[in-house]
């Protein structure tokens, strides 16, 4: 979803090329910025693999710590190789900081709102049972281990 809205973006010329770190700057607000939409979509897809919504707050936060927390230990292991072996690409320290402090205090918080929007909502207007659907659970289950393969190999490619 992220690079479908970036790179449209910047040969719209909403971003430009004189200013340096203009499209990795908007390539991390879309990503802090679509936590809401991964807290919502979790959610939705817990409560209807286990069709009720109890347990809503540990799937956020796992949506909100797994992927950021693998790539940012990584990313730290790199950065400490780079500082060992003296490089200049190694990532200042306040930036590093700043990365940290993106992650906390704007991410996650953003991945539970949509979570909550999600699972209060049921709640509010339709009672704690979900319906049955015409979609088997397995499907979801399939889909719910197929998406983050599917991402991670987009990520990686």
């Amino acid at each position: 979803m992220q690079t479908a809205l970036t790179p449209p973006a910047a040969a719209a010329g909403f971003l430009s090329p004189a200013s340096r770190g203009a499209l990795l700057t908007a390539l991390l607000v879309v990503y802090l910025l679509l936590a809401v939409g991964a807290g919502f979509g979790s959610v939705w897809l817990w409560g209807m693999i286990q069709r009720s919504y109890e347990g809503w707050p540990g799937v956020a936060w796992r949506c909100a710590a797994y992927f950021p927390g693998i790539t940012l230990a990584a990313m730290s292991g790199l950065n400490v190789l780079l500082v060992h072996t003296g490089s200049s690409g190694a990532i200042p320290l306040g930036a590093f900081f700043s990365l940290i402090a993106l992650w906390f205090l704007i991410s996650i918080p953003l991945c539970f709102s949509g979570a909550a929007r999600r699972a209060l909502a049921w709640g509010l207007s339709w009672g704690s049972v979900l319906p049955s659907t015409l979609i088997s659970p397995c499907f979801y289950k399939w889909a719910a281990r197929l998406g983050p393969a599917c991402c991670c190999g987009l990520v990686h490619t």
